[in-house]
């Protein structure tokens, strides 16, 4: 039996991508390396949902289609971290913080900077979905091939 091409109309490796991308914005504290094993669980999963073997290429396929994922929840939370921002008495509290630490003010500045953000997700974009494609790329090679399903009959 052939397997399904994997793209946006194959439900199996939709639904996988987007559980690995949800576990890898959990894992945000562990940058790189949550993009990096959310595409390697997404193969693993979709092998274990399908029961088909995963080649190189739909490996890549898949973490492609998990870092596109990530990349959509992590835009959309930068969106309405900016938003926060905006508001009244948010930035004062922000100044406090931006005292103390120079990260913070340097982020701040980014989130308020229409072309630097631009750039920030445009080389999010690159990193996610590089790291993702290549923990596909792993999965795919690294969980080998599905062992057939025992049929019945005699073993002896």
């Amino acid at each position: 039996m052939e397997s399904a091409p994997v793209n946006f109309r194959n439900m199996d490796a939709v639904k996988t991508s987007l559980m690995a991308a949800v576990l890898a914005t959990f894992l945000f504290f562990i940058p790189y390396l949550n993009w990096l094993v959310a595409g390697y669980f997404a193969v693993f999963f979709y092998r274990r949902r399908t029961r088909q073997a995963v080649n190189i290429v739909a490996g890549v396929r898949i973490g492609w289609l998990t870092g596109l994922m990530t990349f959509a929840i992590l835009a959309v939370l930068m969106y309405f971290s900016a938003l926060v921002l905006r508001s009244p008495g948010v930035m004062d509290m922000v100044k406090v913080l931006a005292q103390k630490d120079n990260s913070v003010q340097q982020m701040v500045g980014i989130l308020q900077n229409g072309p630097q953000m631009i750039g920030l997700l445009a080389t999010m974009f690159v990193f996610v979905t590089f790291l993702s494609m290549t923990g596909g790329l792993l999965g795919a090679v690294l969980t080998g091939r599905v062992s057939p399903r025992p049929r019945g009959g005699n073993t002896v």
